[in-house]
Order: C-alpha cells, then sequence, then structure tokens
C-alpha cells in the first residue's frame, strides 16, 4: 500500500487519462455521428416536405409529360424482343424491295443503343440494293411515307446507263435506324 501511495499522482494521471479514453471521447465521437445523422435526417425531411409543397405542380407536370409521350408513341415501335422485331423489319424490308421488284445484295444489323435519358432503343439497319432507277425513287417515297417514323442515316446512291427521258439503273446503299420503346414506356 505504501508504494501505491508513493506513486499516487501518476496513477491518478493514469486514471483520469483511461476515463477520458474510454468514456469521455466515446461519447462525444457518439454525439457527433448522432449529430450528423440527425442533421442528415433533417435535410431529407426538408427535401420531402419541399415536393410535398410542389406536389400539386409536380404531378400536372408529369400529366403532361405522360400525355406528350403517348401521343409521339404512335411514331415508335412497341417494345419487342430483340431478334423478333429484326426478323420482322427485314422481312418488311425484303417484301416492299420485291413489291418494287428491286434486288437485296446485303443486309446487315449494326449495335442495338438504347438512347440516354429516353424512352428509346435504336436499332441500325444497313443494306444495299439495285434495280430500276423510277422504281428505286418509288421505293424510297414509299419508305418515308410509314406511319413509324425511322431515320436514314446514310443514303449512297449510284447511277448508270441513263439516257434521255429514263433515270436508268441504280444501287444503293443506306443506313437506316429504327426506334422501338422500351419495356416500360410500351403499349404492347
Amino acid at each position: 500500500m505504501s508504494e501505491l501511495k508513493k506513486y499516487k499522482y501518476p496513477l491518478l494521471v493514469i486514471l483520469v487519462l483511461c476515463i477520458f479514453k474510454f468514456i469521455v471521447v466515446p461519447s462525444f465521437t457518439w454525439q457527433d455521428t448522432l449529430i450528423a445523422e440527425n442533421k442528415l435526417l433533417q435535410r431529407k425531411v426538408q427535401k420531402v416536405g419541399y415536393l410535398l409543397a410542389d406536389e400539386e405542380q409536380l404531378t400536372t407536370k408529369l400529366a403532361a409529360q405522360e400525355k406528350q409521350l403517348n401521343e409521339v408513341a404512335q411514331y415508335f415501335y412497341n417494345y419487342q424482343e430483340e431478334q423478333a422485331f429484326r426478323l420482322a423489319q427485314q422481312k418488311t424490308i425484303e417484301q416492299q424491295l420485291s413489291k418494287f421488284e428491286l434486288k437485296s445484295s446485303s443486309i446487315g444489323w449494326q449495335n442495338v443503343v438504347e438512347i440516354p435519358d429516353t424512352p428509346l432503343i435504336r436499332f441500325q439497319l444497313q443494306y444495299s440494293f439495285s434495280g430500276d432507277g423510277e422504281q428505286i425513287i418509288g421505293y424510297l417515297l414509299a419508305q418515308q411515307s410509314l406511319k413509324k417514323w425511322h431515320d436514314i442515316e446514310s443514303l449512297n446512291v449510284s447511277v448508270r446507263r441513263q439516257k434521255a427521258g429514263r433515270i436508268g439503273q441504280m444501287t444503293v446503299t443506306t443506313r437506316v435506324s429504327f426506334y422501338m420503346l422500351n419495356k416500360e414506356h410500351s403499349n404492347g
């Protein structure tokens, strides 16, 4: 016991430091963590409050955007599986080419791309065909009158055997993009 009295002050300092290390500092750390969590929750509640205050305006804007989307959705293809869509488009193009007595020489699909910030998926098809110039012009005009929107991204035409009053024979290579609604926005 006399030895403890001898080291009384250093032991007291060690005891005070242990109390700080294992009781006071953890409680301050816990309080800081709790305050930070409360501030985060308070900001979330504030944001929800702003949204609730603007609920009517946001609902009106959402309804207007959905109406707009429904109006333009008729110009895009409804969602289908990728292979089924490609096969259907390819058959349609081959039928239209034969209807205009045109000969297809190559056909190839490019990569499928989801267009960012839109509900659209883009399919690109590159194909070549040849035939009488008047028939080709008729075919291209018929393509542009289709209800479903597609984009002719490139169109290369070569003409040969022209005569007075006759367009001649044409060979066309084109890349066309078709646009399909994604699953969430498709009606069918």
